[in-house]
């Protein structure tokens, strides 16, 4: 896993559920921010980019959905070991990773 990614999801685990729905939705929404960068790029790999960062929010809603009624869908670390492997093998891993610290900070603030 990646050095950027992994002590988030130590951060991620020490949530409770509900906080942990949060977090995941606000990264979702982070990402669609993020992505606002890709559309106007017409080459291959920012496609690529793009069919990713789509990727990591149907994994984020989805484990959103399954935390909002207390069972999550994958355990915390594999959920982000599936997030790392998205992110890496598509060259986002900057996005994803800033996604999460923003959604992960914007939590603990309360």
């Amino acid at each position: 896993m990646n050095n950027e990614i992994k002590p988030l999801s130590l951060r991620f685990a020490s949530l409770p559920s509900t906080q942990k729905a949060a977090v995941l939705v606000t990264a979702a929404f982070n990402l669609t921010i993020e992505f606002r960068g890709l559309r106007d790029l017409q080459d291959r790999d920012a496609r690529k980019m793009g069919d990713a960062l789509n990727e990591l929010q149907h994994k984020l809603l989805s484990q959103a959905l399954s935390e909002s009624v207390g069972r999550a869908r994958y355990p915390d670390d594999v959920l982000f070991a599936i997030l790392d492997e998205i992110a890496d093998t598509n060259g986002v891993q900057g996005y994803a990773a800033s996604a999460l610290v923003s959604a992960i900070e914007q939590s603990e603030k309360g």
